[in-house]
């Protein structure tokens, strides 16, 4: 009974429409961070309502050949004003760091390796909602790495079975929320199947997932917290429940010195 749907705001866009093969109904999707506008074109019959023909894509927008609105250039200049060290060069890339929301990323991988070192624990996870926009080559500022997390989140550090590990990771790859940045293991799963079995093995440290077993977790408040429909993570234990705030280790990473590297990946690896 829908003929068409349109979304936004999850940075996961389609080039064109997608047909529900089913139903018909056409189904479209921009970017985030006003990078498209979308655009549909549909050609209706008037007695029916029905939908004869669509014309449907993603434009650009080259936002840097735009002229600022004077208001909006006016407010601006004058938070930069007051907040100089936002635009201060706080480390470099070697190359540009990408975040996916379903689907394993470079700067996912980063922040989970972050998490790892800080907590010296099993495992990881990050939740790719939090991850909000990409990481420039070369030069990084303060403003690029609020950008992609502007959140006030602290580090917990866990204890959790395996079994409640593979209850969030099944919750990861329901694709509900966006699937689980992870460090320390590697996944295999098969989002053919149904929802909370498309798990298919994990490794940890190179060992194989034991239910039994309790393994140690860093991650955020956030998730620890249940949020983001991931309620598994409200049964583990709290080891750690006053870490410092995610930013801050993000920053000190970045300043360290060294240009920051895309991650190892091949952790999170689709089967059929």
């Amino acid at each position: 009974g829908v003929d068409v749907l349109i979304g936004g705001h999850a940075d996961a866009g389609q080039e064109a429409p997608y047909v529900h093969p089913e139903t018909g109904t056409l189904i479209c999707q921009t970017y985030g961070q006003g990078t498209r506008l979308g655009y549909l074109k549909l050609m209706v019959d008037t007695h029916s309502g029905e939908i004869l023909d669509h014309d449907g894509r993603l434009l650009v927008v080259e936002s840097n050949a735009l002229v600022p609105h004077p208001v909006v250039a006016a407010k601006l200049a004058d938070y930069r004003a007051r907040y100089p060290e936002v635009d201060e060069v706080v480390g470099r890339t070697k190359a540009r760091l990408t975040r996916k929301y379903n689907a394993e990323s470079d700067l996912g991988n980063l922040m989970a390796d972050i998490l790892l070192a800080y907590g010296s624990t099993d495992m990881a996870f990050v939740h790719s909602g939090g991850i909000r926009a990409d990481l420039p080559e070369g030069p990084v500022t303060r403003e690029d790495l609020l950008d992609a997390f502007p959140f006030i989140d602290f580090v917990n550090v866990l204890e959790m079975t395996g079994a409640q590990i593979l209850d969030v990771l099944e919750q990861s790859f329901s694709l509900e929320r966006g699937v689980l940045q992870v460090a320390g293991i590697k996944v295999e799963y098969d989002l053919s199947q149904a929802i909370g079995d498309r798990v298919r093995r994990v490794w940890v440290g190179g060992e194989p997932l034991q239910p039994e077993r309790v393994y140690s977790v860093t991650t955020f408040d956030f998730l620890a917290s249940g949020a983001d429909l991931y309620s598994g993570f409200i049964g583990a234990k709290v080891v750690v429940d006053d870490g410092p705030e995610f930013a801050e280790l993000l920053e000190a990473h970045f300043a360290s010195g060294e240009p920051v590297a895309p991650p190892r990946g091949g952790r999170l690896v689709p089967v059929s």
